[in-house]
């Protein structure tokens, strides 16, 4: 893996098997810290799915390219590269 880098500012952007679109970026954020996600009835909470999100773009950005997710499986698709990135070995002695 390349050494770290700390992005200085970032987009992001995903489109969903149901065409539905959503951008994210370091900039013009009226909510700086975090995403707020609202629909066309008001505000969504999404918990699991937001938190998912910011990994997967994090993911992309450390294989330095787009990937393929499968909320169902909670895989990418065909990436082991991606996938390893997924979770890493725990410190002794905790483990799961």
């Amino acid at each position: 893996m390349s050494p770290r880098r700390t992005s200085a500012s970032w987009r992001t952007a995903v489109l969903y098997d149901n065409r539905v679109r959503m951008s994210c970026s370091s900039e013009g954020n009226p909510h700086p810290d975090g995403i707020r996600f609202v629909g066309t009835e008001g505000w969504i909470h999404v918990s699991h799915r937001a938190t998912t999100l910011c990994n997967l773009t994090d993911i992309s950005a450390r294989v330095g390219r787009k990937v393929t997710w499968d909320a169902g499986e909670e895989r990418f698709v065909a990436d082991d590269r991606a996938n390893r990135l997924l979770g890493r070995a725990m410190r002794s002695p905790w483990r799961i």
